[in-house]
């Protein structure tokens, strides 16, 4: 058994040493964190600082050339716009040939063609002239059947034919029998001797009448219709864009906007 003889006043007095020492370290450690805790918010602002600074720098350069690219691209217009209207016109050029090689299919053997042209009528619409030569009015109505047969087409109009088909006249008192004639020939009398006449008063050919250029030795003459043809043109319309681009209007839209503030 032991005795605490001591008085209370002594043990209270050590206690508050001890709380005061504690105090102190606590303030102390509570100094130093509150001043480490500065140098490191400081150090975290630099930081902080340097990295806006920097990335404000990097947004300069490229705001800077952004405005360059936006100088070369603006002073580059015309190159652009010639640039695209050489390509619409390089693939404009072949409208025609195609269109030609697509109609071929659909022209009669029968039918020799001397000339083929198209012309745009809209955006999205043309006529074809196809002219040639053939011989019978049936043929003549046969190639309207063919050209009809075209995928699209709308219409189809012909002119030139020219009849020269044998027909049976009307009788009259030289002629009793209707004997056929051509277009442009009066009645074949039925006396023999009136007939041999008639025929006499017809003539003969000889040799070449240099119709439609044949028998002429020119080779670079075109070659039309020969005797007993007839030269005739076709118009049909189809649906083809065949409008080519209009420099015109590219270069004056460019003159516009190089004139603008």
């Amino acid at each position: 058994m032991k005795l605490n003889l001591l008085p209370t006043y002594v043990s209270k007095g050590n206690q508050a040493k001890t709380a005061t020492v504690v105090s102190v370290l606590l303030a102390l450690f509570g100094i130093l964190g509150a001043i480490g805790l500065i140098f490191i918010s400081r150090n975290q602002v630099k930081e902080a600082r340097e990295n806006a600074e920097a990335k404000m720098m990097r947004a300069a350069e490229a705001v800077a050339i952004s405005k360059q690219a936006d100088q070369v691209v603006a002073d580059a217009q015309m190159i652009i716009r010639n640039i695209n209207l050489a390509d619409a016109m390089l693939k404009h050029s072949d409208a025609y040939p195609d269109l030609y090689r697509d109609l071929k299919p659909y022209i009669p053997g029968f039918f020799r063609v001397t000339q083929i042209s198209a012309a745009p009528t809209g955006p999205e619409t043309a006529t074809v002239s196809i002219t040639g030569t053939l011989k019978t009015f049936q043929q003549y109505a046969d190639i309207m059947i063919a050209l009809y047969r075209i995928p699209g087409s709308t219409s189809v109009t012909r002119q030139g034919y020219t009849n020269v088909d044998p027909f049976i006249p009307n009788i009259n008192e030289v002629d009793q029998n209707g004997r056929p004639i051509k277009p442009g020939q009066t009645n074949i009398p039925d006396d023999r001797y009136q007939r041999l006449a008639y025929f006499q008063s017809q003539g003969t050919l000889t040799g070449y009448t240099g119709q439609g250029g044949f028998g002429t030795g020119d080779t670079t003459q075109a070659r039309g219709a020969m005797p007993g043809y007839s030269l005739v043109t076709f118009n049909v319309a189809i649906p083809r864009a065949l409008q080519t681009p209009n420099p015109r209007a590219t270069l004056q839209a460019q003159g516009a906007a190089g004139a603008a503030p």
